[in-house]
């Protein structure tokens, strides 16, 4: 009787509580094409549709997923509330895999692909790169520009404005060795191997450009030049960015 017992839990599928649980707490999806969906929190969701970014609020309505705004319009003088809404199945999840199918023609509309197959970043193994050096800037086609380099022993060079309301400045830093470790580190789990997938469809206003140079010890280049910072970069573009703040403290 245990061992009936015991194969019975085993073949069990996963509860759609426990499901959902799994989806909103790993937090950070990703495609093979930088398709991504990432959970901010309990109610708001930022995804990306084929370079096309979509911040919206999400509920679960059993296996489905469904992507909504509400909005007002001019149409009615902004008498009354609207939403629209995309639904996806969620065919497969567990803590590594997520495979979601678009739903209606809002959600075809939407995703434009009959099926949505993600990795969670978490799980997603490290690619061998050690760099050699590093460029990162953001323009904004004013004097909030700013660019930092980093080389492979770590020193800093960084020229612009650390906040975008503040005074221009240059200065140098050394990254000490756990800084050093935290960006080799967060360079394996960017997916820099796929960044030549990466398409940007539709211009933001008021965005900065981001560009992203890798050159790695091999001799190999990498190559970013985007508005939308697909999902894969954010944590390895956010450390970067706030380095400026942290050497200007100790200078």
């Amino acid at each position: 009787m245990r061992l009936y017992l015991a194969l019975f839990f085993c073949l069990t599928p996963i509860s759609l509580r426990a499901q959902t649980q799994v989806l909103t707490k790993q937090g950070r999806w990703i495609s093979t094409a930088l398709n991504s969906l990432i959970f901010r929190n309990d109610y708001v969701l930022d995804a990306v549709f084929e370079g096309v970014p979509e911040h919206t609020n999400y509920i679960f309505k059993g296996d489905t997923l469904v992507l909504f705004k509400n909005y007002y319009s001019s149409v009615d003088n902004f008498a009354f509330e609207r939403s629209d809404s995309a639904k996806f199945f969620i065919k497969a999840v567990s803590q590594r895999q997520l495979i979601l199918v678009p739903v209606g023609d809002n959600a075809r509309n939407l995703a434009r692909r009959s099926e949505y197959r993600y990795a969670n970043l978490t799980y997603i193994p490290a690619e061998k790169i050690s760099f050699k050096s590093l460029t990162l800037s953001l323009t904004s086609g004013d004097s909030s520009a700013r660019q930092i380099n980093i080389n492979r022993q770590g020193d800093v060079a960084f020229s612009g404005k650390i906040t975008a309301d503040g005074k221009l400045d240059k200065f140098t830093g050394k990254l000490n060795r756990s800084q050093l470790d935290t960006l080799q580190r967060l360079l394996q789990h960017s997916l820099l191997s796929r960044l030549a997938e990466w398409h940007q469809n539709v211009a933001l206003t008021d965005v900065p450009e981001l560009k992203l140079e890798v050159i790695t010890t091999d001799g190999q280049l990498y190559r970013l030049q985007s508005q939308l910072i697909p999902a894969n970069l954010e944590p390895l573009t956010d450390f970067i960015l706030g380095l400026p703040e942290r050497l200007r403290k100790i200078r």
